[in-house]
This record gives C-alpha cells, sequence and structure tokens, in this order.
C-alpha cells in the first residue's frame, strides 16, 4: 500500500527503501521515527491534552479526547494527530540532542513549518509525480494484467531513482532542467556500479531511462524548458552509455549460460523423474480423496508439474495461471485420451501444452494423467477457478517449493527449478532434433530459437567442440587450391568495355573470371556510369550554373 513521504509529499509503495536511497536517511532511529510518523504507530496515551482551554496530563490521553463532545469525530482525529506528530518531533529532537553517530539527515523538529495539514497534503502533487503517474498509465494501457503493473511498476522506480540522483540540490523541477547534466548523469551510472547492481540490471535503467526521455521529447509537459537540441543531446548520450555497456552485458550473459550450463539436467534424469512421477501420481490422489490433507495435495501439485515440466519444459507461470475453466474446454473438445489446454493469462502469447484427462473432484477439478472420471459434487466456481490453489481461494505462489520436495521425494540429484528444466529441455533439443525440428519445439515452449540461444544453457559440449576441431583440421589438409588461369586486369577489363574490340560472350568470361578478379571489376566499373545517351564518342555535358552545389560535368558513353 502506498504511503505519502513526510519529506517530499510524495506517494511511494516501499517508503522505507525511498528514504534510504533518495533522503540519504542513514539512521536507523531517524528512520524509525519518520515511518512512524506517517502509519500512525506512535504510543500517545501518557501526554498532556492539546485542546485550547484543557491542558490536561492523563495516562489515557486516547480515551480523554472522546470526553470532548463539541469536537467532531473528524477534529477529535486531528487532535490525536496532531499530538503524535508533536511526539515524534519531541523524539527527533532528542536524537539531535545526543549527537548520533550516524548523522541525521533530516530537520523536521527544527522546522516546524514542514510540517503541513494532511488535508493540504493531497491537493498539492508536484508536477514531476504527475508526469510519472501519466506515464505510468501510458503504459499500462487500459486492462494492465498484473505482470503487466508489476513490470510498469519496476520501470517507475527505476526512473524515479534517476530524477531523485539528479534533483539533489536543486530547485525548479516542475522546469526539468536539472536532468540536463550530462557529467551527473555518468556519475549515475557510476554509482549504479558502486552499489554491486549486475551489468543486465544496469543496461535496464538505461533503457528505462531512454524510454522516459524519448516521451519526453515527444510528449513534453507545459512546465518543461528543455529545448529540442538539450533533449537530442540527453537522448544521444544514454544511448551511447548504452552503447558501451554492450560488452559488459554480453560477458555477463555469457557467465550466467556457463552458470546455467553447470546445472543441466541430463536425459536419465529427466526419464527418470517422468516415470516415477506418473506412477506416484495416482497413489496421491487416492489418499487425497480420503484425506483432503494439505500435505498430501501440495505432493500432488509437485509431482504433476514436474512430469509436465519434464516433458514441455514450460514456465510455473504455465501451471500457476491455468484456470479449471480451461480443462473443462480442453477435456470436451477433444475425443481422445490427449487433450491441448490453452493458457491465456501466461505472460507470453496464449502458451500450450498436451496435458491430461481431467478429474473432478470436491476441491476442484484436477489435472491427472489417465485417471478415469468419477461423479462428485460440483465445486463453487466463483471461488476455485484457479486450478492449483491454496487452502484459501487463491493462487498458489509456491509451486516451485513443492515441485522441489517431490524431486527430492524421487530420490534424484540435484535441485533444480522450472528454469533449470526448461533449460535443459532447450539443450537435449538443439542436440538432438533437427533445425525444424527444434523451431517446433521452441514455439511450443513460448519462444523461438534465438530466445534459447540468448538465455539458456545451449553450448556445444567437449565431444561436439571435438567434432568442430576436426572440421577445422580438414580445412587445412591437402594442397592449396589455386585459379585456373590467370589475366591481367586490363586483359578482363578489355573484355567487359562497351567499345573493345575484343567483345565477347558472358559465357565465354565468365568460367575465367576468379572470385578476386570478379571483386576488382565490380569496384572498378562500379565508378564508371554510363550516361544514358547514343553517342560513341564521349564529350563533356554542357555547363549548368545551378549554384555553390553544382556538380563537376560526368562523361557521356554509348
Amino acid at each position: 500500500m502506498a504511503a505519502c513521504c513526510p519529506l517530499c509529499l510524495n506517494m511511494y509503495a516501499q517508503l522505507s527503501q525511498h528514504l534510504r536511497v533518495t533522503h540519504k536517511v542513514l539512521n536507523v532511529l531517524e528512520r524509525k521515527l519518520i515511518l512512524s510518523l506517517e502509519s500512525g504507530r506512535v504510543q500517545y496515551r501518557e501526554r498532556t491534552c492539546i485542546v485550547p482551554g484543557c491542558e490536561v496530563t492523563t495516562s489515557r490521553l486516547d480515551r480523554h479526547i472522546q470526553t470532548h463532545t463539541e469536537l467532531s469525530k473528524g477534529a477529535q482525529r486531528d487532535v490525536v494527530r496532531d499530538c503524535k506528530r508533536k511526539k515524534v518531533l519531541e523524539a527527533l529532537a532528542a536524537l539531535r540532542a545526543t549527537c548520533p553517530a550516524v548523522p541525521m539527515a533530516t530537520s523536521l523538529d527544527i522546522i516546524t513549518g514542514m510540517m503541513r495539514e494532511r488535508g493540504s497534503w493531497k491537493k498539492r502533487k508536484r508536477i514531476t509525480y504527475e508526469l510519472i503517474e501519466e506515464y505510468r498509465q501510458h503504459h499500462e494501457g487500459s486492462e494492465p494484467s498484473a505482470k503487466l503493473k508489476n513490470n510498469v511498476s519496476s520501470k517507475v522506480f527505476r526512473i524515479k531513482h534517476f530524477l531523485g540522483y539528479m534533483a539533489e540540490v536543486q530547485s525548479n523541477l516542475a522546469s526539468l532542467l536539472f536532468i540536463n547534466d550530462t557529467k551527473k548523469i555518468r556519475s549515475w551510472l557510476t554509482k549504479l556500479r558502486q552499489a554491486k547492481i549486475t551489468e543486465t540490471t544496469i543496461h535496464h535503467y538505461l533503457k528505462n531511462l531512454a524510454q522516459f526521455l524519448d516521451y519526453i521529447s515527444e510528449t513534453p509537459p507545459a512546465t518543461c524548458r528543455l529545448s529540442k537540441i538539450e533533449l537530442v543531446t540527453l537522448r544521444r548520450e544514454v544511448r551511447m552509455l548504452i552503447k558501451g555497456l554492450r560488452r559488459k552485458v554480453v560477458t555477463h550473459e555469457f557467465a550466467v549460460k556457463t552458470a546455467k550450463e553447470a546445472k543441466n539436467i541430463s536425459k536419465s534424469c529427466l526419464l527418470k523423474c517422468r516415470v516415477t512421477a506418473k506412477k506416484a501420481i495416482p497413489d496421491i490422489l487416492a489418499r487425497l480423496k480420503e484425506s483432503g490433507d494439505q500435505k498430501d495435495q501440495r505432493s500432488f501439485y509437485g509431482h504433476l508439474t514436474a512430469y509436465l515440466s519434464t516433458i514441455y519444459g514450460h514456465r510455473g507461470g504455465v501451471f500457476q495461471n491455468m484456470l479449471v475453466e480451461e480443462v473443462e474446454g480442453a477435456s470436451k473438445s477433444s475425443s481422445t485420451n490427449i487433450y491441448l489446454i490453452n493458457v491465456n493469462r501466461n505472460t507470453q502469447v496464449k502458451p500450450s501444452f498436451w496435458g491430461s484427462p481431467a478429474v473432478v473432484d470436491r476441491r476442484g477439478i484436477w489435472l491427472v494423467y489417465r485417471i478415469p472420471k468419477y461423479d462428485a459434487k460440483p465445486c463453487r466456481r466463483e471461488q476455485f477457478h484457479i486450478l492449483f490453489f491454496t487452502s484459501k481461494p487463491n493462487v498458489c505462489k509456491n509451486l516451485n517449493a513443492y515441485f522441489h520436495d517431490a524431486w527430492v521425494s524421487m530420490g534424484l540429484e540435484g535441485s533444480p527449478n522450472f528454469t533449470d528444466m526448461r533449460s535443459s529441455i532447450a539443450t537435449h533439443a538443439k542436440q538432438t532434433h533437427t533445425p525444424e525440428a527444434r523451431h517446433k519445439i521452441s514455439q511450443f515452449m513460448c519462444h523461438d530459437t534465438a530466445t534459447a540461444d540468448r538465455f539458456y544453457a545451449v553450448h556445444l559440449n567437449a565431444q561436439q567442440a571435438a567434432e568442430h576441431r576436426v572440421l577445422f583440421e580438414a580445412a587445412l589438409e591437402g594442397p592449396d587450391v589455386s585459379p585456373c588461369k590467370e589475366e591481367s586486369l586490363e586483359d578482363l577489363v578489355s573484355q567487359i568495355e562497351p567499345g573493345s574490340k575484343r567483345r565477347a560472350s558472358a559465357s565465354k568470361i565468365t568460367p575465367e573470371l576468379t572470385h578476386s578478379h570478379t571483386q576488382t571489376l565490380f569496384l572498378f566499373l562500379s565508378r564508371r556510369r554510363p550516361w544514358r545517351t547514343a553517342r560513341r564518342s564521349p564529350r563533356r555535358s554542357p555547363p549548368q550554373k545551378v549554384g555553390r552545389n553544382h556538380r563537376r560535368p560526368r562523361l557521356l558513353y554509348n
């Protein structure tokens, strides 16, 4: 839930992080007091009543304020809020008097005028806050999903981090002139590296900043005083920073791929997991039908996702977002024992996989392998619309942990997750199938082959690298291959020149031209552009006085 910052009067979902990063409130006790000022969790019972004309000191000030019947409920809440604020300011002043080792970054106890009424806080909003919210709404669109909101929030957080760094010791933020400092932008990049942020994350920071600058350049706010030249300069500077970061990003991606390759799961282990999970699912369902224990339910979730992930390598979000209606639709639309389930709520565009028949249970509709249907009471669809749900009608977000428990219970080595399974299946698909078959598998896994080559461990093993080395060594065996016949450049040109006496046909010239001769002739003849005229002898075109940019006359050929 968003909270209002008492220092900058803006709303933030992570107020503690905002105070630490933006306002540099490094003193832990000071930060706790400011957070309590916003949350209202302040012990104010043993205080003196601040109602004019009362001044009663009591141990239960909260009950005493309720005795002031002349005040409305809203006025009583305002009095309570003022009491809490006064106590927090006194605590900040006492902390400042102790001269703490970590210096205080705020001055709320000194400049009390900075503390305003909550009503005025809501009425007054900074122009930068309105710009950020407009940018957020632009990216979210009309019907944003939960994943899209999360991604947009990450973008907005990075942009706020940049604006907060650039706005230090600056005024008149509405004009946006404080971001016109290329040197400080480079220092911001250095600060991100000093914070031990990975290169790929820094790359995301710069890309989001470039998108934000493009948005400002195309639709600047009314208070913006940045000229077009300044906006072009800023955009060019950020893109140059992105370009200079590519090498380190590629190096980091290669290191991540190498780490994934170390977690690559063998084919025998995947097959063993598939067979073991297939045998264990019916027994788990039988126990679940009798007891209905949550432990058996989690075990079923883990074994089922393990069985499906060893075949198709889908992400955990595919199983997490699977709906009961989608399973029912698949079971009604097929007449065989193989059913196609389209998961529409996934982050990708309609991923699908081959599943198994659906089974009706009192707790919902289960996806089971080779288990016939049996009659049961209908489930409450308004609650259990998610296939993998928790004890409450909520989405199960611990499928990865349940998958890990099932993996350990089957006696398999390692501790993989859904990403490791996906990476291993993509690697085995590349090493086993043809490019056409691999392309089909990649599409079924909701990505293309380029995505698999970029994000997953698809490197060659030692044996495949040795086979490639044999090919390189075979290229150097045997004698050198020399051209059939060497001719001078003048002879070759004379064969192609339009006015030459040795005009030959293309079939006679082509076999005698080597590759190097062909390139040389192309470069030579590309500079000689014949004019569209019927004259045989060259002549110069009549001069034309067209100004300073007039070109030199060209030679005219037949």
